[in-house]
C-alpha cells in the first residue's frame, strides 16, 4: 500500500463520519437543554406553590381583619396588570397591603401575585394569571358564593368550617374545594394547558395548598 495515501486517510474524517458526530452532538444537546427546562419548570411550580401559601397566609389576615369575612366580590380571571389591581373585585387589590404589591404608574409590584411559570409567556398581563373557584356553593346559605357578589357579603371563614356539600364524587369540604388556582395559558378555558403542564396549583379554602391533576378535571 502506498503510505503517502494511508497518511492522508489518517489526517482526517469521512463526510459520513462527520455526520455520525454531529447527531451524536445534537442529541446530547437536545438531552441536555431537556433536562434544564425541565428543571427550570419544576423549580417555577414550587415558587408558585409558594406564592399561593403566602396568598392564603394574606387571605387569612385579610379574614382576620374584616370581621371572619372572605375577600370578596370577585372576578373568575384575576389578573396582575396595574389596572386589573385597581379594579373593584380583583383579590390582589384586596390583599396588596398584605402580599406588598405596589402600583406605580404603568409598573407594578405584584409581590407575590404571580406565578413564574405563566410569566414565561405572557409578560404583557393580557390573560389571567389565577382563577378563583366560582362553581362552589354553600348550600347551608342559601346556595351563595363564599366569596359574595353584588347583592350579599363574603362568607365568614366559620361558616366554611363546617361546609358540606354532596357531589357525585362523594362529600366534600373546605379542605377538598380549591379556591384559587393557576389559570389556564388561555383564561378561563379548561382546555387549555396549565402553565405547568399535567397539574394546577391550588389554594384550598382552608389555606393549604395542593395539586389538581389536570386529566381529572372536568372539560
Amino acid at each position: 500500500m502506498d503510505k503517502r495515501l494511508f497518511s492522508m486517510r489518517t489526517k482526517g474524517f469521512t463526510l459520513v463520519e462527520l455526520m455520525v458526530v454531529m447527531v451524536i452532538i445534537a442529541v446530547l444537546a437536545a438531552l441536555v437543554m431537556g433536562g434544564f427546562s425541565k428543571s427550570k419548570e419544576t423549580t417555577n411550580a414550587m415558587k408558585c406553590a409558594a406564592n399561593l401559601k403566602q396568598i392564603g397566609v394574606a387571605m387569612a389576615g385579610y379574614c382576620a381583619d374584616h370581621d371572619g369575612r372572605l375577600p370578596g366580590p370577585l372576578l373568575e380571571e384575576q389578573r396582575n396588570t396595574p389596572a386589573a389591581l385597581a379594579g373593584a373585585k380583583s383579590l390582589g387589590g384586596m390583599l396588596k397591603d398584605y402580599l406588598g404589591i405596589q402600583t406605580m404608574g404603568a409598573k407594578t409590584n405584584t409581590g407575590t401575585f404571580t406565578c413564574p411559570s405563566w410569566e414565561q409567556y405572557d409578560r404583557s398581563g393580557s390573560t389571567a394569571v389565577f382563577l378563583v373557584n366560582v362553581s362552589a356553593r354553600l348550600s347551608e346559605l342559601n346556595n351563595q358564593l363564599p366569596w359574595g357578589d353584588d347583592s350579599t357579603p363574603p362568607a365568614r371563614l366559620a361558616a366554611l368550617s363546617d361546609w358540606r356539600a354532596d357531589l357525585a364524587d362523594g362529600p366534600i369540604s373546605s379542605t377538598r374545594v380549591w379556591a384559587l388556582r393557576d389559570a389556564a395559558r388561555e383564561g378561563a378555558s379548561k382546555k387549555e394547558p396549565s402553565p405547568h403542564g399535567d397539574f394546577y396549583n391550588a389554594l384550598f379554602f382552608d389555606f393549604h395548598v395542593g395539586q389538581l391533576n389536570l386529566k381529572l378535571q372536568p372539560k
